[in-house]
């Protein structure tokens, strides 16, 4: 466990100073955090997916994709649109 007083954190580089300086109290985080990056790793293209009555079923990745639908290339779309909108609202020069 990592105890923050007044801003230190012995085992952590989360810096929570202006909580503690609020509440006077001292802090605990979630516990021990590894130093470093993640080592690199695909994703998983497979999923279990448990329902409402806790039975689970397996996922693979053509089910997902299937079940995302049209969802699987509209957001992206929908979110390259909106960037370009901005991108004319702020490039228009005032004249």
């Amino acid at each position: 466990m990592c105890q923050i007083t007044r801003g230190s954190c012995k085992n952590s580089t989360i810096r929570i100073d202006y909580l503690a300086k609020i509440s006077q109290q001292t802090i605990l985080s979630t516990g021990n955090i590894k130093a470093g990056l993640p080592s690199f790793a695909l994703p998983p293209f497979s999923i279990n997916r448990t329902d409402v009555s806790n039975n689970t079923e397996w996922l693979s990745f053509p089910e997902i994709c299937s079940e995302l639908g049209a969802a699987i290339g509209l957001i992206p779309l929908i979110a390259i649109l909106e960037q370009v909108a901005i991108a004319k609202a702020f490039g228009i020069i005032p004249s």
